[in-house]
């Protein structure tokens, strides 16, 4: 608590002189990560910990409020697997990638036209 009355969910250091706990929110910069006030993680960085998230993906990672994030977790999103095929087409001219795309199930993702 940093005016030692009410804790403020913009600082990123909730504990003053101890940087190995963050509040998520303040520290995002991707867009398609939404996390409530007073979620924190036992690490100094969160982003990192969100894997297989690229740029053509729709995927949003939404976690809410007052959560606890363990050191060492790692978010896989839906795009898991398909890096190898990001760039590929076929001998036919077909996109690999689109194609791994619409043949994922969709389950627990959120998807914005």
């Amino acid at each position: 608590m940093k005016d030692g009355k009410n804790p403020n969910p913009n600082t990123v250091h909730p504990i003053a002189g101890y940087d190995n706990e963050i509040y998520v929110k303040p520290t995002i910069t991707n867009p398609n990560i939404n996390v409530g006030e007073f979620t924190y993680i036992a690490d100094s960085e969160f982003e990192h910990h969100v894997t297989n998230f690229y740029p053509w993906s729709r995927d949003k990672l939404i976690i809410g409020k007052f959560c606890q994030i363990a050191a060492g977790v790692e978010f896989v999103m839906n795009d898991a697997g398909l890096a190898e095929a990001y760039s590929e087409v076929d001998e036919d001219g077909k996109d690999l990638v689109q194609e791994a795309i619409d043949g994922c199930p969709v389950a627990a993702v959120s998807w914005e036209d």
